[in-house]
């Protein structure tokens, strides 16, 4: 059966009072039910994680390969959930007997169970009822346990961060040991290689006698002046000058000015080393590192300068001798020098950056052992945790609502009677019927009876059951035909119940049952009762066919089908059309489309009486 949604609204319109009901129904039950239901009371504590990424070691971290993200907000929530809590905090408050009673425990030991093993069933008890989150994206975490015992909850909360707080205080000093120990083993190892590469650079120093370059600007100043030193020098060296010979004005005069510059540069490095040793040794020791380097750059000055000096004097050959030497040194020397000297820049930048972080660790020391502190712990309180009584009646009515639909459907298709006069007809494929509302009687048959205007001859007025209506039909359509000025008869001929014949006071008359075809004029409509007789009529088809023809129509308030399928077999061989009355929730539908298929060949109309609801 296909339901179109006007179909819905009319099935639910008529089964509004059950699906009210059972809607009602099950709200106040469940609201009564929730109300007599052991209530749980909750406790709950907050706990607040003092830095959600613990210490970080930065680019450290990385390089001596120790993570730094220790202290994330969701270990801790495993951590609280985790199995060695849970067991710690059921040992602790002794919960075995809490969960199991003593006949459970000793049927358990007997098949094998421990200490141990009932101290794991408990604690995975526990955690059903607990619970373990975040406040919103927070650092704040909230625990909390549901029991019926308010005193149980508030101890369980407190028993399981106590023992949450223990284990953290000893993994982070565990963390803590270990990091301090990994970073002093570093330390060292920088330390060492340090020491190794000091030694090898100074003993270079001393090899090569290679300048110790203070900054960028004299490494700078100081290359600018070799080459400027090459070129002059050069210049000897291409002309192959004699002590007799001399250089051409321009280029003597150039050679000179040059000179006297890279000389005026030299001397005050010269100072300006000499006044550093001086201050150097009041501090240190001749044998310290940096003032044997001063020693060695001022030596090294002090060489260029009489290289100079000698160069004035046109003394070209130490001149070029100097240069030479000079010059190949510098070019086997310096890459394998400044190399070495980068080596021990990041030596020192390296073991600088580790004493930066393992102070850093030391002094952090105290928030690393208690990353978590508590914000507030759980309290004992005797007010059950409890839907609103609202929110309940609220679920309630919702689930009462799915269970009326249920039902209604249910009792919808289940019914055996005529629940649909347009489902009915539809699958029926009966066109020519008529609605009469409940409400609405004396109206609809008003407007029925001047849509059959066209019915003449004898007219048989049956039904399926017994009380769907069809007397009253009869003698509504009766009454409004003759208002409209067509002649009318109307028969009782339901020897069965009489009820027209009752009505009007007629049963000592003889009538329709007993062949008696007098009328008699009842509310200016002419009437033959039903008689004396129960059995089926004896019909004098002569006289009725006489009657026929003095009147437009005759009437035949026949019996019911269920009651009386003889009699009404026997009125329907008379009969030259009929019309089928069937009532919504009184006529049933086996009947009903037995009814139908005897009756096809003479069917005029069909009558849905009684009908509560129409769209």
């Amino acid at each position: 059966m296909e339901l179109t949604l006007s179909d819905i609204i009319r099935i639910f319109k008529r089964w509004q009072l059950l699906f009210w009901i059972v809607t009602i129904g099950v709200a106040i039950l469940t609201v009564g039910v929730y109300k007599i239901l052991p209530k749980e009371y909750e406790a709950s504590a907050v706990l607040k994680v003092e830095g959600t990424s613990g210490t970080s070691l930065g680019s450290l971290g990385a390089l001596v390969g120790v993570s730094g993200g220790g202290g994330k907000v969701d270990d801790y929530i495993e951590m609280l959930k985790s199995q060695t809590v849970l067991e710690n905090a059921v040992k602790k408050l002794d919960l075995v007997s809490v969960f199991f009673e003593e006949k459970d425990i000793k049927k358990l030991k007997e098949i094998g169970y421990d200490d141990n093993d009932l101290v794991m069933l408990a604690a995975n008890a526990l955690s059903e009822n607990l619970d373990v989150s975040t406040l919103g994206k927070s650092s704040l975490i909230s625990v909390s346990f549901k029991h019926k015992d308010p005193e149980l909850s508030y101890k369980v909360v407190n028993g399981i961060i106590e023992e949450f707080l223990e284990l953290v205080k000893r993994t982070s000093l565990q963390s803590i040991s270990k990091k301090k120990e990994f970073l002093l083993d570093r330390i060292s190892q920088y330390e060492k290689s340090l020491q190794d590469e000091l030694q090898k650079y100074v003993k270079f120093q001393k090899e090569h006698g290679i300048v110790s370059l203070q900054d960028e600007l004299a490494v700078r100043a100081e290359l600018f002046n070799r080459l400027r030193m090459e070129y002059l020098k050069s210049l000897l060296i291409t002309k192959n000058l004699s002590k007799d010979n001399a250089l051409p004005e321009d280029e003597l005069s150039y050679f000179q000015g040059a000179t006297e510059e890279v000389l005026g540069q030299l001397i005050n490095q010269l100072v300006s080393l000499e006044n550093q040793l001086v201050a150097l040794k009041a501090m240190y020791s001749e044998d310290n590192i940096n003032v044997v380097s001063l020693k060695l750059q001022i030596d090294d000055l002090k060489k260029r300068i009489n290289a100079l000096k000698l160069g004035k004097t046109d003394d070209t050959k130490d001149l070029m001798s100097l240069y030479k030497e000079d010059m190949n040194r510098f070019l086997d020397v310096e890459p394998e020098y400044y190399f070495i000297q980068s080596r021990l820049d990041l030596l020192k930048n390296m073991t600088t950056f580790t004493w930066q972080q393992y102070i850093q660790v030391a002094l952090s020391e105290l928030s690393m052992v208690s990353p978590v502190s508590i914000v507030s712990k759980a309290k004992l309180t005797h007010i059950p945790k409890t839907l609103s009584t609202k929110l309940v009646g609220a679920i309630g009515g919702a689930l009462g609502i799915f269970l009326g639909i249920l039902v209604v459907f249910w009792r919808e298709t289940s019914s055996k009677f005529i629940t649909d006069h347009i489902i009915y007809s539809s699958e029926r494929s009966i066109s020519n019927y008529h609605v009469v509302r409940m409400r609405n009687l004396e109206k609809d048959f008003k407007k029925l009876t001047t849509k059959l205007l066209d019915l003449d001859g004898i007219v048989l007025i049956t039904s399926p059951n017994d009380n769907d209506g069809k007397t009253a039909a009869a003698e509504h359509i009766s009454r409004y035909l003759s208002k409209l000025g067509k002649k009318v008869l109307l028969i009782d001929a339901d020897s069965l119940k009489k009820t027209l014949t009752s009505k009007y006071n007629l049963l000592s008359s003889e009538g329709f049952s007993d062949s008696s075809l007098k009328p008699f004029k009842i509310d200016g409509i002419d009437f033959i009762p039903s008689g004396k007789s129960r059995d089926i009529p004896v019909i004098d088809f002569e006289r009725l066919n006489a009657l026929k023809e003095r009147y437009d129509i005759v009437l035949i308030d026949s019996v019911d089908y269920e009651s009386d399928p003889l009699t009404l077999a026997k009125l329907d061989s008379i009969s030259e059309k009929i019309i089928v009355i069937i009532a919504e929730m009184n006529s049933e539908k086996i009947l009903a489309d037995e009814l139908l298929s005897n009756v096809k060949s003479k069917l005029h109309t069909v009558i849905f009486n009684k009908v509560r609801w129409i769209s």
